[in-house]
């Protein structure tokens, strides 16, 4: 028997000390977050950010259990800006429950790092550029020495990363416990002076699950519709392709994410995509057909990464046809090479695509 439930409206209470210049109507929210089965983070447009307790149970009526403002400047009470992105820190080794307890978020040109228990931890620098989004790789080892050290099991929780995206097109690196500044940076998007497809700001980020070794990929959603792949770690951090979200380049990618079979949502405007991971025997069909169409072998180098090619969408029917082909056809056709192997980089290609989503 399927229970339904009233949607309810979580009060997202603030009171007049908190913003004198504030009107009595409460900010509206801007980001939730789930942190543990026990906690739920709501961040606002005024740089509020309230923690629920899911065990009370006056929830979702009850006011929030803790308040912070980690993005306010002390000579500044009246700021207010958007709290764009929370994300949870892994738990440390010495955690009893195995669940987060503290996060990372971003507001205007700051990151701020919260504990449950703390309180504010650290505020950044101001980074000169608006931070939109944001990711954490745990064990994520960009530099040599910190390969050494998770090897060794000494000091893996140190080379946490957290991946922050801004509107200036760079992928910056944060390192666990070094929140005063960024320690790296990738550019994702570089303007090209054209005007067309100029909005390089790094609206959304998802990990792609499959890891090789210490290697990592991140697909960074831009606000001008494309969808960027960048490769991580010792010696790469690089883009390594591109799939269009919005082939006119109107609109942004707004949020990204991954089922639990590893395909790839993309979502902006009225459009929701579903992306799979193209297959290297894929890749070699293409080229082998291509070969034979120029009369040349075509060689494959397995060693090589395969950046990401788009595929035209399919529709949801189109298996109905494929078993018309008649028995001469289907022997006449070229035997494929199976390799059963998975392509490098995180290639995708377009599975099907939602339109007119309000």
């Amino acid at each position: 028997m399927l229970n339904f439930f009233r949607p309810h409206r979580v009060n997202n209470h603030r009171t007049n000390s908190d913003n004198p210049s504030s009107s009595s109507n409460p900010p509206d929210p801007s980001i939730l977050h789930v942190l543990s089965p026990q906690t739920l983070l709501l961040g606002t447009d005024t740089s509020h950010l309230h923690v629920y307790d899911l065990r009370d149970s006056s929830f979702p009526s009850s006011k929030p259990s803790q308040t912070f403002r980690p993005h306010l400047p002390p000579d500044d009470p009246s700021y207010a800006e958007p709290i764009t992105s929370l994300t949870a820190l892994p738990p440390t080794s010495g955690s009893t429950s195995g669940f987060a307890r503290s996060w990372a978020s971003t507001a205007g040109s700051t990151l701020a790092v919260t504990d449950l228990r703390k309180g504010v931890v650290k505020v950044s620098e101001d980074q000169g550029d608006v931070l939109l989004s944001s990711v954490c790789i745990p064990g994520l080892a960009l530099t040599r020495a910190e390969t050494k050290r998770i090897r060794g099991n000494a000091g893996a929780e140190q080379a946490d990363k957290v991946l922050v995206g801004g509107a200036d097109g760079a992928l910056t690196f944060w390192e666990r416990g070094a929140w005063e500044d960024q320690s790296g940076r990738v550019v994702v998007h570089r303007e090209s002076g054209s005007g067309v497809g100029e909005e390089g700001t790094l609206d959304a980020l998802a990990v792609l699950s499959a890891a090789e070794g210490r290697m990592r990929v991140v697909a960074t959603g831009l606000g001008n519709g494309l969808i960027r792949f960048v490769k991580l770690g010792i010696g790469a951090n690089k883009v390594v392709g591109e799939v269009s979200h919005d082939e006119m380049r109107v609109e942004g990618v707004a949020a990204l994410g991954f089922d639990a079979e590893g395909r790839m949502i993309s979502g902006g405007g009225q459009i929701v995509k579903l992306w799979r991971e193209k297959m290297a025997d894929e890749q070699d069909d293409e080229g082998e057909e291509e070969g034979e169409k120029d009369g040349n072998e075509v060689a494959v180098d397995e060693e090589e990464d395969i950046e990401p090619v788009v595929e035209p969408a399919q529709d949801f029917d189109s298996d109905e046809n494929s078993n018309e082909d008649s028995d001469e056809e289907l022997k006449s056709r070229p035997k494929k090479k199976k390799k059963g192997k998975k392509d490098k980089g995180g290639s995708h290609g377009l599975q099907a695509t939602f339109k007119g989503l309000d």
